[in-house]
């Protein structure tokens, strides 16, 4: 376990403590990442964590078996509903450390510290619409993460409901990476959908990156990144929540029956978090 302290942002966000050896996990969250991560070095060097299987496990394979990486950066008032929607997501209540699921309330933290800088100002406008599509509109609070929609009705559907025009369709693409959504998209030479998480989803848009635990040929990697349209992507989502009418019925499908009515390849693969080394918390500074 390595936390390097000036790579953590000071923002509220959701993590996971992992045993490596064991596979399970914990899923938390902070009002300050930093501040959290401080604390946990001391605590899980010494095993001195508040969940004693985890303290258990560290002394049995050792701090080196130990990760910690952050899952995603947010605005405080949705970090408890983001934390409960990852212990699902992850099933680490069953799987896990976790004992008990994260409140529905939200947060009351106000801290946003990112600093003056293009950076710091495109993670907090990422976050501020982050906060808006949960909150506004799909029902991440109460519902369960049971439908999916192709990414040319989500995009529409966010212009029409917030007014805007989105240019930049990374803004969405942001959202679902910060969830690892289920996404699958359709090889239309074959009509197979793969499906991956959306934090592949950015691997997938440079399949020389894309890793899967699935073998999947070139050949096959190069067709469907030049078919990939928004009608081709379908993503998961939980119970629509905004105020404009739309056609549920023809926007919306269940993932049971996405599934009996498709054929689908799982191409997933299982590590589906980011390492710290890796993890872009942003957009590039330009």
């Amino acid at each position: 376990m390595n936390i390097e302290l000036n790579k953590i942002p000071i923002l509220p966000g959701v993590y996971i403590i992992k045993c490596l050896d064991n596979k399970r996990m914990y899923i938390g969250s902070a009002k300050n990442l930093q501040t959290r991560f401080r604390t946990y070095k001391s605590q899980l060097k010494y095993a001195n964590h508040k969940v004693e299987q985890l303290n258990d496990d560290i002394k049995k394979y050792g701090l080196d078996n130990i990760e910690i990486d952050i899952l995603c950066t947010c605005t405080g008032r949705v970090r408890t509903i983001i934390e409960r929607y990852y212990i699902k997501h992850y099933n680490a209540i069953s799987l896990g450390y976790n004992s008990i699921n994260a409140p529905k309330v939200l947060a009351k933290d106000k801290i946003n510290i990112i600093g003056n800088t293009i950076k710091g100002k495109n993670i907090l406008y990422i976050n501020n619409w982050l906060e808006k599509y949960i909150l506004e509109l799909f029902d991440y609070k109460d519902s369960e993460v049971d439908k999916v929609i192709s990414m040319k009705d989500l995009v529409e559907m966010f212009e029409k409901e917030f007014k805007v025009e989105i240019d930049d369709l990374s803004i969405i693409f942001e959202f679902i990476r910060k969830l690892d959504a289920t996404i699958f998209v359709k090889d239309t030479d074959s009509d197979i959908y793969y499906e991956i998480s959306g934090n592949q989803m950015w691997k997938f848009m440079h399949w020389e990156e894309f890793s899967s635990d699935k073998y999947i040929d070139k050949d096959t990697k190069d067709r469907v990144c030049n078919q990939l349209t928004l009608s081709n992507i379908f993503v998961e989502c939980t119970k629509y929540n905004g105020n404009n009418n739309v056609d549920i019925e023809r926007i919306f499908q269940s993932i049971d029956s996405f599934r009996a009515n498709n054929q689908i390849i799982d191409a997933t693969y299982k590590i589906q978090y980011h390492r710290l080394g890796n993890l872009d918390l942003g957009f590039v500074d330009k």
